[in-house]
C-alpha cells in the first residue's frame, strides 16, 4: 500500500514538473519590457516547488553522488569564480543579479538530477516534453501567418514585404525561437528512427514545419545548427546501413526541400533562404556587428586577462566601446558569443572553465556514442551540437527557454556518467 502510494505520488510530481516547465517556456509576459523577467521568477518558482516535493528525498548520498560527476565540479569551479567576482567588479549589483540567475540554474541541475536518480524522471519524459513544447512553439510561431491568410484573404505567394518578428512566438526573440526550435530537432529524428511508417509520416509533418518556421525565421546561426544536424543524423544513418532508415533520409531530404521551396516562394527574395544563407560570411555588416562585438570583447580580454570586469558587468563595460561606433544610447548588451562574455568578465580563467563544462560533456558523449552507437547517443550529441552553436553565436546564457534544457542535459548526462549502464530506449 505504502508503495502504491509512493508511485502515484511519483507520478503525479512528474506530470507537475512537465507541466510547470511547458509553462516557464510559454510564459505571459505580464506586461514586461522583456520576457525573461517573468520566466526567471518562474525558473526560481518551479525549483522551489520541487525542492518541497523532493525535501524527503535529499541525502548525503544523493550530495555526494551528485558532486562525483565531473560537469558538476566545473559548473561548482565556475560559480565560485563568478561569486569571487564580486571582490573586483565596479557594478556589484550586476553580479548579484547575475549571480542568482546561475544559481537558480545551478540548483535546478541538483534537483533535476535526484529527479533521475528517484525514477522521477527519464529520457522518455525529455522526449515527451520536448515533443510538447515543439508542438506549441510550431502553432505559436505560424498562428499569426496562418490567421492573415485564413481571415483576412492574404496573398502567401505576393508578400512584398514581411516582419519576421511575427513568427518568434513567445520567445521574444526570432533568434531565441528558432535556437529553440533546432534544440527539439531530435525529436522528429527520433521518429524517422522507427520502422513503423505512419510514424514516419507524422515525423515528416512535423519536421516539415519545423523547418519552415526556422526558414521563416531566417535566423543563421540556426541554419547552421540545421544542417550540421540533419548532416550528423545522415552519417548516422549509413553507418547502420538499414533500408527503413534510408527511406527515412529520403523522406527527410524531400521535407527539407519542400519547406525550402515553400519558403522561398513566400517570403520576399531579400529575406529569402538562398539570400540569407549566401550572407553567411565573414562581413560585419552580414553578422548584425557580431565581428564589432567579438572584437571588443578579445580587446579587453588582452587588456584585463586574469581580471575581467566582473560577472555580469559587460553590459556596462562595453559602453566606451559601442561608443565610438554606433548611437551612444544603443548599447549591445552581450557579446554574442557566451565564451568570449565571460572571459571579459571573469578573466581567461574564468572563460575556460565555463567553455571545460562543454569539452568535458562532448568528450563524455562522444566516446558513448562511439561505443554504444545508439540513436540515444546520438540525440545527446545533437543536443550539445545545437546549444554550443548557439552559445557561440548568441547568448542562450540569459535566456531561460534555453537554460531549462540545459540544465536537464547536465543532470541527465550526470546521471549517466554514475550510471554507465543505464541507456534505456525512448
Amino acid at each position: 500500500m505504502i508503495k502504491m502510494l509512493s508511485n502515484q505520488k511519483n507520478k503525479f510530481s512528474t506530470i507537475f514538473y512537465f507541466l510547470f516547465i511547458v509553462f516557464i517556456f510559454f510564459t505571459p509576459p505580464f506586461g514586461s519590457y522583456d520576457i525573461i523577467g517573468p520566466q526567471w521568477f518562474l525558473y526560481s518558482l518551479l525549483n522551489v516547488i520541487i525542492l518541497v516535493f523532493i525535501f524527503n528525498e535529499l541525502s548525503i548520498d544523493i550530495f555526494y553522488l551528485f558532486f562525483k560527476s565531473p560537469f558538476i565540479k566545473l559548473t561548482i569551479l565556475f560559480f565560485i569564480l563568478c561569486i569571487f567576482s564580486l571582490l573586483y567588479a565596479n557594478n556589484k549589483v550586476l553580479v548579484i543579479h547575475d549571480l542568482s540567475r546561475f544559481g537558480t540554474f545551478f540548483i535546478s541541475i541538483l534537483l533535476f538530477f535526484i529527479l533521475f536518480k528517484k525514477n522521477m524522471f527519464s529520457i522518455k519524459h525529455i522526449f515527451l516534453l520536448f515533443f510538447f513544447i515543439l508542438i506549441i512553439q510550431l502553432f505559436q510561431s505560424l498562428r499569426p501567418f496562418v490567421s492573415e491568410f485564413l481571415f483576412y484573404d492574404l496573398d502567401i505567394f505576393n508578400i512584398s514585404e514581411i516582419n519576421l518578428s511575427i513568427f518568434k512566438g513567445n520567445a521574444g526573440n526570432k533568434n531565441i525561437t528558432a535556437a529553440s526550435i533546432v534544440l527539439s530537432l531530435f525529436v522528429p529524428l527520433y521518429l524517422f528512427s522507427k520502422e513503423n511508417y505512419f510514424i514516419k509520416f507524422l515525423a515528416a509533418l512535423l519536421i516539415f514545419f519545423q523547418i519552415l518556421v526556422i526558414f521563416f525565421l531566417s535566423a543563421r546561426s540556426s541554419f547552421l545548427s540545421l544542417f550540421l544536424s540533419i548532416s550528423l543524423f545522415s552519417i548516422y544513418i549509413f553507418y547502420k546501413n538499414k533500408i527503413h532508415l534510408y527511406i527515412s533520409l529520403f523522406i527527410i531530404f524531400f521535407t527539407f526541400s519542400l519547406s525550402y521551396t515553400l519558403s522561398s516562394y513566400i517570403l520576399p527574395s531579400n529575406l529569402s533562404v538562398a539570400e540569407r544563407s549566401s550572407s553567411i560570411d565573414f562581413s560585419n555588416e552580414s553578422s548584425s556587428n557580431r565581428l564589432v562585438l567579438w572584437s571588443n570583447a578579445i580587446d579587453h580580454i588582452s587588456n584585463h586577462p586574469l581580471v575581467g570586469s566582473g560577472f555580469g558587468n559587460w553590459k556596462v563595460e562595453s559602453i566606451k566601446y559601442w561608443g565610438n561606433i554606433g548611437d551612444y544610447y544603443l548599447i549591445p548588451y552581450h557579446a554574442h558569443n557566451d565564451i568570449l562574455e565571460l572571459t571579459t568578465e571573469l578573466g581567461i580563467i574564468g572563460g575556460l572553465s565555463y567553455l571545460l563544462i562543454f569539452i568535458t560533456l562532448f568528450i563524455f558523449h562522444f566516446s558513448n556514442f562511439l561505443k554504444f552507437k545508439s540513436f540515444h547517443n546520438l540525440f545527446l550529441m545533437l543536443f550539445l551540437f545545437s546549444y554550443s552553436i548557439d552559445m557561440l553565436l548568441n547568448f542562450p546564457l540569459e535566456r531561460p527557454i534555453m537554460q531549462v534544457p540545459l540544465a536537464l542535459f547536465i543532470a541527465y548526462s550526470s546521471y549517466l556518467y554514475l550510471n554507465p549502464t543505464t541507456y534505456e530506449d525512448v
